[in-house]
């Protein structure tokens, strides 16, 4: 089981440069990543994808992203209600947990859950 995903630096100015099948490659490696990690790591991810009768090995490239189940505020929402304080979607450790809100703009707010430990998207 992967204990944490790969810290990305967010706005390098290097994948902007990056020949598009180079840059495909490396989205679909770490979209194969991710899609491992939610599966192992969050109950509700795994429930979504076994509904949906995929595997993170079914998830190959990029190309594959309109078969990852879709989700609704309202689907977190209801997570959250019976998975307190967070939700079953959360992948990091309890310990690592933080805690903010969203505004609310569209009704009841969820309690994202971030991870206390992430830098800043442009370190």
């Amino acid at each position: 089981m992967t204990d944490s995903l790969p810290e990305y630096l967010v706005l390098d100015p290097k994948l902007d440069r990056l020949p598009r099948a180079e840059l495909r490659a490396l989205q679909s490696q770490r979209l194969r990543t991710m899609v491992s990690y939610c599966y192992e790591r969050t109950p509700f991810w795994r429930r979504k994808f076994d509904t949906a009768g995929i595997r993170p090995q079914d998830i190959a490239s990029i190309d594959d992203l309109p078969k990852i189940p879709f989700c609704t505020k309202a689907e977190l929402q209801a997570d959250q209600v019976a998975d307190p304080p967070f939700g079953s979607y959360v992948g990091v450790s309890r310990r690592r947990w933080a805690r903010s809100t969203d505004s609310a703009t569209g009704g009841t707010p969820t309690i994202p859950a971030t991870d206390a430990g992430c830098a800043s998207s442009t370190d």
